[in-house]
Protein backbone atom coordinates (compact mmCIF):
# COMPACT_ATOMS: atom_id res chain seq x y z
CA UNK A 1 0.00 0.00 0.00
CA UNK A 2 1.76 3.35 -1.21
CA UNK A 3 0.95 6.36 -2.59
CA UNK A 4 -2.19 8.09 -1.64
CA UNK A 5 -3.35 5.40 0.51
CA UNK A 6 -0.75 5.90 3.27
CA UNK A 7 2.68 8.13 3.81
CA UNK A 8 4.84 4.90 4.39
CA UNK A 9 5.37 2.15 2.99
CA UNK A 10 3.91 -1.46 4.81
CA UNK A 11 4.19 -5.04 3.67
CA UNK A 12 0.96 -6.42 3.63
CA UNK A 13 1.00 -10.21 4.38
CA UNK A 14 -1.85 -13.01 4.77
CA UNK A 15 -1.13 -12.59 8.19
CA UNK A 16 -1.93 -8.97 8.97
CA UNK A 17 -4.34 -8.20 5.42
CA UNK A 18 -7.42 -8.35 7.96
CA UNK A 19 -5.95 -5.97 10.21
CA UNK A 20 -5.40 -3.55 7.28
CA UNK A 21 -8.80 -4.19 5.92
CA UNK A 22 -10.06 -2.95 9.05
CA UNK A 23 -7.89 0.29 9.12
CA UNK A 24 -9.38 0.83 5.80
CA UNK A 25 -12.75 0.37 5.76
CA UNK A 26 -12.71 2.95 9.46
CA UNK A 27 -10.73 5.49 7.35
CA UNK A 28 -12.92 5.39 4.33
CA UNK A 29 -15.78 5.97 7.07
CA UNK A 30 -14.50 8.76 8.50
CA UNK A 31 -13.15 10.71 5.61
CA UNK A 32 -14.90 12.56 3.47
CA UNK A 33 -11.88 11.56 0.37
CA UNK A 34 -12.13 8.09 0.80
CA UNK A 35 -14.03 6.11 -1.65
CA UNK A 36 -17.24 7.20 -2.64
CA UNK A 37 -19.95 4.71 -3.32
CA UNK A 38 -23.07 6.65 -3.67
CA UNK A 39 -26.51 5.86 -1.79
CA UNK A 40 -27.48 2.40 -2.58
CA UNK A 41 -24.19 0.67 -2.02
CA UNK A 42 -23.54 2.58 1.47
CA UNK A 43 -26.88 1.57 1.93
CA UNK A 44 -26.62 -2.67 0.98
CA UNK A 45 -22.87 -2.43 2.51
CA UNK A 46 -24.28 -0.97 6.04
CA UNK A 47 -27.24 -3.33 6.24
CA UNK A 48 -24.63 -6.43 5.26
CA UNK A 49 -22.84 -5.83 8.15
CA UNK A 50 -25.60 -4.78 10.80
CA UNK A 51 -26.79 -8.32 9.64
CA UNK A 52 -23.89 -10.31 10.39
CA UNK A 53 -23.48 -8.12 13.46
CA UNK A 54 -26.82 -9.92 14.44
CA UNK A 55 -25.97 -13.24 13.07
CA UNK A 56 -22.63 -13.65 15.02
CA UNK A 57 -23.94 -11.35 18.38
CA UNK A 58 -20.42 -9.18 17.97
CA UNK A 59 -19.26 -5.80 16.08
CA UNK A 60 -17.31 -6.22 12.86
CA UNK A 61 -13.84 -4.06 15.18
CA UNK A 62 -14.91 -7.92 17.04
CA UNK A 63 -14.66 -10.27 13.83
CA UNK A 64 -11.41 -8.42 13.14
CA UNK A 65 -9.86 -11.09 15.74
CA UNK A 66 -11.55 -13.63 14.51
CA UNK A 67 -10.70 -13.45 11.01
CA UNK A 68 -7.03 -12.90 11.79
CA UNK A 69 -7.08 -16.87 12.41
CA UNK A 70 -8.42 -17.54 8.37
CA UNK A 71 -5.06 -19.00 7.59
CA UNK A 72 -4.98 -19.66 3.64
CA UNK A 73 -2.25 -21.94 4.14
CA UNK A 74 -5.06 -24.02 5.59
CA UNK A 75 -6.92 -24.33 1.72
CA UNK A 76 -3.96 -25.48 -0.25
CA UNK A 77 -3.10 -28.13 2.95
CA UNK A 78 -6.95 -29.10 2.54
CA UNK A 79 -5.96 -30.08 -1.02
CA UNK A 80 -9.16 -31.16 -2.78
CA UNK A 81 -11.37 -31.75 0.46
CA UNK A 82 -12.49 -28.40 0.29
CA UNK A 83 -15.91 -29.25 1.65
CA UNK A 84 -14.72 -30.59 5.09
CA UNK A 85 -12.40 -27.35 5.14
CA UNK A 86 -15.15 -24.94 4.44
CA UNK A 87 -17.41 -26.95 6.75
CA UNK A 88 -15.68 -26.86 9.06
CA UNK A 89 -14.57 -22.93 9.74
CA UNK A 90 -17.80 -21.71 10.82
CA UNK A 91 -17.85 -18.00 12.19
CA UNK A 92 -14.52 -18.07 11.54
CA UNK A 93 -15.39 -17.90 7.62
CA UNK A 94 -17.67 -15.34 8.09
CA UNK A 95 -15.86 -13.31 9.96
CA UNK A 96 -13.27 -12.86 7.39
CA UNK A 97 -15.28 -12.73 4.31
CA UNK A 98 -17.28 -9.48 6.36
CA UNK A 99 -13.70 -7.58 6.70
CA UNK A 100 -12.82 -9.05 3.47
CA UNK A 101 -15.88 -6.96 2.13
CA UNK A 102 -15.24 -3.93 3.52
CA UNK A 103 -11.99 -3.57 1.81
CA UNK A 104 -11.61 -0.27 -0.61
CA UNK A 105 -11.46 -2.74 -3.48
CA UNK A 106 -14.41 -5.33 -2.81
CA UNK A 107 -16.32 -1.77 -2.09
CA UNK A 108 -15.60 -0.65 -5.73
CA UNK A 109 -16.38 -4.22 -6.86
CA UNK A 110 -20.39 -4.02 -5.33
CA UNK A 111 -20.48 -0.31 -6.41
CA UNK A 112 -19.41 -1.72 -10.49
CA UNK A 113 -21.96 -4.75 -10.19
CA UNK A 114 -24.58 -2.92 -8.53
CA UNK A 115 -24.23 -0.38 -11.68
CA UNK A 116 -24.26 -2.95 -14.39
CA UNK A 117 -27.06 -4.67 -13.29
CA UNK A 118 -30.77 -3.50 -14.72
CA UNK A 119 -32.36 -3.64 -11.10
CA UNK A 120 -36.02 -2.23 -12.24
CA UNK A 121 -36.36 -5.32 -14.57
CA UNK A 122 -37.22 -8.76 -13.92
CA UNK A 123 -34.22 -11.03 -13.67
CA UNK A 124 -32.98 -14.31 -12.90
CA UNK A 125 -29.36 -15.03 -11.80
CA UNK A 126 -26.94 -17.46 -10.38
CA UNK A 127 -24.20 -16.60 -7.40
CA UNK A 128 -21.88 -19.88 -7.51
CA UNK A 129 -19.81 -20.32 -4.71
CA UNK A 130 -21.57 -16.85 -2.92
CA UNK A 131 -20.04 -16.90 0.78
CA UNK A 132 -22.03 -14.27 2.56
CA UNK A 133 -23.48 -12.48 -0.40
CA UNK A 134 -23.58 -9.07 0.07
CA UNK A 135 -24.05 -8.02 -3.44
CA UNK A 136 -26.47 -10.93 -4.74
CA UNK A 137 -28.61 -10.67 -1.91
CA UNK A 138 -28.90 -6.85 -2.41
CA UNK A 139 -30.40 -7.84 -5.67
CA UNK A 140 -32.46 -10.50 -4.34
CA UNK A 141 -33.86 -7.71 -1.91
CA UNK A 142 -34.57 -5.28 -5.09
CA UNK A 143 -36.70 -8.17 -6.93
CA UNK A 144 -34.08 -10.11 -8.51
CA UNK A 145 -34.31 -14.12 -8.33
CA UNK A 146 -31.02 -15.31 -7.44
CA UNK A 147 -29.91 -19.35 -6.80
CA UNK A 148 -27.25 -19.33 -4.09
CA UNK A 149 -24.90 -22.17 -4.31
CA UNK A 150 -22.25 -22.93 -2.01
CA UNK A 151 -20.90 -25.34 0.32
CA UNK A 152 -23.99 -26.73 2.92
CA UNK A 153 -22.66 -26.12 6.62
CA UNK A 154 -20.36 -23.52 5.62
CA UNK A 155 -20.39 -20.79 7.73
CA UNK A 156 -20.78 -18.10 5.58
CA UNK A 157 -23.33 -19.95 3.27
CA UNK A 158 -25.44 -20.84 6.64
CA UNK A 159 -25.32 -16.94 7.50
CA UNK A 160 -26.88 -16.37 3.40
CA UNK A 161 -29.54 -18.50 4.37
CA UNK A 162 -30.97 -16.70 7.62
CA UNK A 163 -30.33 -13.51 6.07
CA UNK A 164 -32.73 -14.58 2.97
CA UNK A 165 -35.57 -15.53 5.33
CA UNK A 166 -34.79 -12.35 7.60
CA UNK A 167 -35.01 -10.25 5.04
CA UNK A 168 -38.39 -11.72 3.77
CA UNK A 169 -37.02 -12.76 0.22
CA UNK A 170 -36.87 -16.55 0.62
CA UNK A 171 -39.22 -17.33 -1.82
CA UNK A 172 -36.73 -15.40 -4.76
CA UNK A 173 -33.48 -17.40 -3.29
CA UNK A 174 -33.34 -20.73 -4.30
CA UNK A 175 -30.28 -23.28 -3.49
CA UNK A 176 -29.49 -25.39 -6.02
CA UNK A 177 -29.18 -24.97 -9.89
CA UNK A 178 -31.62 -23.73 -12.19
CA UNK A 179 -31.60 -21.72 -14.97
CA UNK A 180 -31.32 -20.79 -17.62
CA UNK A 181 -29.93 -17.68 -16.10
CA UNK A 182 -29.92 -14.20 -17.36
CA UNK A 183 -26.56 -13.38 -15.84
CA UNK A 184 -24.05 -15.08 -13.52
CA UNK A 185 -21.94 -14.20 -10.33
CA UNK A 186 -18.34 -15.74 -9.58
CA UNK A 187 -17.14 -13.58 -7.15
CA UNK A 188 -13.52 -14.40 -5.84
CA UNK A 189 -14.45 -17.93 -5.71
CA UNK A 190 -12.65 -19.61 -9.65
CA UNK A 191 -9.41 -19.26 -7.73
CA UNK A 192 -10.77 -21.80 -4.72
CA UNK A 193 -11.43 -24.44 -7.60
CA UNK A 194 -9.41 -27.20 -8.31
CA UNK A 195 -11.79 -28.47 -11.36
CA UNK A 196 -12.60 -24.30 -12.47
CA UNK A 197 -13.22 -25.24 -15.86
CA UNK A 198 -15.61 -27.67 -15.31
CA UNK A 199 -17.47 -25.17 -13.34
CA UNK A 200 -17.22 -22.32 -15.31
CA UNK A 201 -18.21 -24.38 -18.50
CA UNK A 202 -21.39 -25.67 -16.37
CA UNK A 203 -22.24 -22.18 -15.77
CA UNK A 204 -21.95 -20.53 -19.32
CA UNK A 205 -23.96 -23.56 -20.19
CA UNK A 206 -27.00 -22.66 -18.19
CA UNK A 207 -26.92 -18.77 -19.07
CA UNK A 208 -29.65 -17.80 -21.25
CA UNK A 209 -28.38 -16.38 -25.12
CA UNK A 210 -27.16 -13.19 -24.19
CA UNK A 211 -26.47 -13.89 -20.77
CA UNK A 212 -23.25 -12.60 -19.05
Amino acid sequence: KVGHVLNKREIITPNNRHRYAMEAAAQIAQSDQGVETGWAVSSALQLYRMDAEEYMGMTIHEMSGIAERYNPADIAAAGDDLKSYYGSRGKEQLARQVIFHHAPAMIQQMEMILGMINKNADGYALDFGCGSAPVSMELAMRGQRVDFIDIDGAGAYEFTKWRAKKRGVSDLCGWSWGGPYDYALMLDSIEHLPYWREVVGKVCDNLKEGGA
